[in-house]
């Protein structure tokens, strides 16, 4: 499946999303009322990798100037402690999907994490990282 946010390029492997509602819901820890159509949500690196296991999200796929999903799962592998944060849409909708718009750390974070948060998040229209922790947010 196609979605606005997934790069055309000839790389680009289109997935058949999972449409298990209940399984996705439950990852996510969300209450499936969808208000506009999204939930938004914020989950770890087991979520993140239980969506990819389970085919929710596509690994090449990106939220605008965001990192390629895939990117995100191998940098909250590398540093657990970070949190992917973004929007699922309603299983009514066309254009079904998992995106992930927003990666943070909730606590001071240490020289090696802030190098490698600003590598991954340099393009985000919302940034920060300092001793009180890293927020980025992709529009």
């Amino acid at each position: 499946m196609k979605t606005k946010d997934t790069e055309d390029t000839e790389d680009t492997k289109e997935i058949e999303l999972n449409r298990d509602v209940e399984l996705r819901s439950k990852i996510l820890g969300l209450s499936g009322e969808y208000s506009g159509g999204c939930e938004s949500f914020e989950i770890g690196v087991a979520q993140l990798k239980e969506l990819f296991d389970n085919n929710f999200i596509e690994p090449l796929s990106r939220h605008n100037d965001a990192p390629e999903n895939e990117e995100i799962l191998g940098f909250m592998e590398a540093y657990p402690d970070f949190k992917a944060g973004g929007y699922a849409v309603s299983p009514e909708r066309h254009d079904y999907r998992v995106s992930i718009d927003r990666i943070s750390l909730h606590r001071r974070p240490t020289p090696d994490e802030m190098i490698e948060f600003t590598q991954m998040c340099r393009y985000a229209d919302e940034f920060q990282c300092d001793l009180t922790g890293c927020f980025a947010w992709f529009d």
